[in-house]
């Protein structure tokens, strides 16, 4: 008989970074008008280096923020517009 499949996580762990990241964002796109998952997408996409859809759902995370939470979503796409800054002046 063939030997069993790998376990979920081994798969998870063995697919790129952007497949990896497929069924969350398909998960949170039904609460969509929620801005903290917007917020942890953005930091999500930042850390797998996706810094322009980082900036798109950070962006995103700043207009539908509660007033007291707009200071921090300003700081979050301050500083993914800085990195997006330093790569492109980096050869």
């Amino acid at each position: 008989p063939p030997p069993p499949p790998p376990p979920l996580f081994f798969l998870m762990i063995r697919r790129t970074p952007r497949s990896t990241l497929f069924p969350y964002t398909t998960l949170f796109r039904s609460a969509a008008d929620v801005w903290e998952i917007h917020q942890v997408l953005a930091i999500a996409y930042s850390q797998e280096g996706m810094t322009e859809e980082a900036l798109g759902e950070a962006q995103w995370a700043l207009q539908l923020a509660p007033e007291e939470q707009q200071q921090a979503m300003q700081d979050l796409v301050t500083q993914i517009q800085q990195v997006i800054t330093s790569t492109e002046t980096t050869p």
